[in-house]
């Protein structure tokens, strides 16, 4: 590498005669690139094309303002996890320190054959935002467009990306070591966007895509994109023809995937900052909210969205929201897991209530108030009830299974699942059974104990009487 590097500056450093010429060459080159407002930048490793764009304070992408993150950033290292222990990160996230990055690549793999032709990245500056996309017109331009990009991140060493974990970053840092390049300064943390994104919309949304997140719920709206498949295809066309205009779309599409990562980053920072309005959510939304922030030890913000999914789903406008008892029994997994067995029961009573007259009722609440009873509450006969009232239930939906779709199958497939199907559902018939039978006894056994104790109650009642009677004869004598 040191070779290399004083070729290079032994190339810059050449006699005066060739100076006019390379001067020229790069004005001219400036020039060309100056269609959409990008230049020739260089440094002690070479030259790359760069295109620079300042956003002020007052400028917004989709519903957010970029200075709004300004004085919330740190509520993001809740998305790091175990990763947030250092005591730099104790003290609190700036701004300052995030680098958002997004690369535009020749492929779709992250092997060596992988090339990052472009490379944007975002970061706050004093009062602005800046988007840097770092471009190179030729195998030889990548590292200078690494030392860049290296002193970016020795300076901003928070990454933001989406799906970089997996593909972003992963591809350059083996760029960075096929061209024998140190990363001298790690990065200190890495969010990555996508996943918070599957954990709340993954459901919701038709697509956790970036592009349909941004629209979504940053109100972002692209209008003629470039879309990211095709620049590999314009980048390899613009080598071929060597036209600035080929790759314009795929700079614009590059900087808005920045702008959206700071969109993203102001929206999950007023999430984890308590901000969001859980009435504009659906059930879907909240219930994912709630378990996302659960995961996160957010356990204050956790129990608000929670609460306000079971006021939803538990009163009278429930009857009205559509789909509101789909989330009785997760809501009640929650609340067991959390130990908070008595909200639980209140869930799993309350769907039983609503469900008991529908054969496809699922058995999970009946199995679950059987043991919750037996267990927690030992009141036995409780329990048996509800475990003769699934055993009921079970035994309906297997007949019901077996008129819809016994010894109708042609194929082996067919009958081979079937088999198993049935194997499963005797197998949960029999558990039932002995639990039943397990349940009756104790049950048997309780009221023994209570009939005895009953008998004892009252003969010690009689013996005191006794005993006073003869009190009472003892002092007339």
């Amino acid at each position: 590498m040191s070779g290399l590097r004083d070729r290079l500056l032994r190339h810059k450093s050449s006699g005066s005669q060739t100076k006019p010429a390379v001067a020229s060459d790069a004005s001219a080159q400036t020039s060309e690139w100056s269609v959409i407002d990008a230049h020739m930048e260089h440094n002690e490793w070479g030259s790359f094309v760069m295109r620079r764009r300042y956003y002020d304070q007052l400028a917004k992408h989709g519903r957010y303002a970029l200075s709004e993150l300004l004085g919330q950033s740190d509520k993001l290292l809740h998305l790091l996890g175990a990763e947030s222990e250092t005591s730099e990160e104790q003290d609190g996230l700036t701004h300052e320190k995030l680098l958002y990055l997004d690369t535009e690549t020749t492929g779709l793999g992250i092997g060596t054959g992988n090339v990052a032709f472009m490379i944007g990245i975002g970061f706050y500056e004093k009062d602005q935002f800046v988007v840097e996309q770092m471009f190179i017109r030729d195998p030889g331009e990548e590292l200078g467009m690494l030392h860049h990009l290296h002193e970016k991140i020795a300076e901003h060493p928070y990454l933001v990306t989406y799906n970089g974990k997996t593909f972003d970053w992963p591809i350059i840092k083996n760029r960075y070591i096929l061209n024998r390049m140190q990363l001298d300064t790690p990065i200190a943390g890495h969010f990555d966007f996508l996943y918070p994104s599957r954990s709340l919309w993954k459901h919701t949304l038709p697509s956790c895509r970036l592009g349909k997140v941004e629209e979504e719920r940053l109100g972002v709206v692209r209008k003629d994109d470039v879309s990211g498949a095709l620049a590999p295809v314009l980048y390899f066309q613009y080598l071929s023809e060597r036209k600035v205009s080929i790759v314009k779309g795929v700079f614009i599409h590059n900087e808005l995937d920045i702008l959206s990562l700071a969109g993203l980053s102001i929206h999950f920072a007023r999430i984890l900052s308590g901000k969001s309005n859980f009435k504009d959510m659906g059930l879907e939304e909240l219930y994912r909210l709630g378990v996302w922030l659960d995961k996160l030890n957010q356990q204050w913000m956790s129990e608000q969205a929670l609460e306000c999914l079971a006021e939803r789903i538990t009163g009278t406008a429930a009857e009205g929201e559509q789909g509101a008892d789909d989330y009785l029994l997760p809501l009640a997994q929650v609340y067991k897991q959390q130990h908070r067995y008595t909200a639980a029961r209140d869930l799993w009573e309350l769907y039983v209530e609503r469900r008991k007259e529908r054969t496809t009722a699922s058995l999970d609440a009946y199995v679950e108030l059987s043991m919750h009873y037996e267990h927690r509450e030992k009141q036995y006969g409780l329990a048996l009830s509800y475990a003769e009232q699934a055993l009921d239930k079970a035994w309906r939906q297997h007949s019901l299974k077996r008129s819809y779709g016994g010894g109708g199958a042609r194929s082996t497939g067919k009958r081979q699942s079937t088999k198993s199907l049935e194997h499963g559902q005797d197998s949960g018939i029999a558990d039932l059974e002995k639990r039943i039978q397990r349940l009756r006894q104790k049950s048997a056994r309780a009221n023994n104990q209570k009939t005895k104790d009953k008998k004892r109650t009252v003969t010690r009642s009689q013996v005191g009487s006794a005993s006073d009677l003869d009190l009472t004869m003892d002092n007339l004598i």
